[in-house]
């Protein structure tokens, strides 16, 4: 990736299968801006909004990348700490979405969720759907 880390990826078979006793309860949800998710249920979840926390770091660390002389190795040490910033807000969404995620299907049996194009979301409202 942008930070010269290098992944590994082991597949491995197993013959457990955990099956999970399931609640027979059942929601929806629908995607918005002011909530994450809107539960039919009344359960909300609140966006927590990574890249507006970490919005300041993102500047400075663009001024700092902009000033540096292009070629120079100060510069790609600036653009290695702006990648890092940007793969910990990644980092952070993805946890939150496969903790969610895991904590919505231990909880419900049926879980019906709206069809979206986030895609054309995204070029209306920009930053706040990435986020």
């Amino acid at each position: 990736d942008t930070l010269g880390d290098i992944y590994l990826y082991f597949v491995c078979e197993t013959n457990e299968n955990k099956v999970l006793a399931r609640t027979g309860k059942s929601v929806g949800y629908d995607f918005g801006l002011k909530q994450f998710l809107t539960a039919s249920d009344n359960e909300d979840i609140k966006a927590p909004l990574f890249f507006k926390q970490n919005a300041n770091d993102i500047k400075k660390a663009n001024r700092i990348l902009s000033r540096k002389k292009r070629g120079s190795n100060h510069r790609r040490l600036a653009k290695i700490a702006l990648a890092r910033l940007h793969k910990k807000i990644a980092n952070q969404r993805k946890d939150f979405q496969f903790k969610l995620a895991n904590a919505i299907c231990k909880k419900y049996a049926l879980i019906c969720i709206e069809d979206l194009n986030i895609k054309g979301m995204q070029k209306r409202w920009g930053r706040k759907i990435s986020d």
